[in-house]
């Protein structure tokens, strides 16, 4: 699918990313398909860097919207010190939710 879209007309990919740990996404979302810490960096940064190669550094926008209830600090500094250091210029980070009217 990464590579579809890298092929397509699109501008730029915006990812919402909300837990960066396998027990926090449980807590935010009750699911348990979360393919596990390594496997989801892994694929993410496969795809970040053919992203970087084929298009540019800003064409993924990763935004990280905190819910202090399950994401504690640490993780948030995790999350975005891992996208940053895949290279992306686009990582906005947001302590507490927004809504979309700002």
């Amino acid at each position: 699918m990464g590579d579809s879209l890298l092929a397509s007309k699109l501008d730029w990919i915006g990812i919402s990313v909300h837990a960066f740990r396998e027990e926090t996404y449980h807590h935010l979302t009750g699911l348990r398909h979360f393919e596990g810490d390594r496997g989801l960096r892994s694929m993410m940064a496969e795809f970040c860097g053919k992203a970087i190669r084929q298009k540019n550094s800003e064409y993924v926008n990763v935004k990280i919207i905190r819910d202090k209830r399950y994401l504690s600090d640490q993780e948030a500094r995790e999350a975005v010190a891992f996208w940053r250091e895949l290279g992306l210029t686009r990582v906005e980070y947001y302590d507490e939710p927004m809504t979309r009217a700002g």
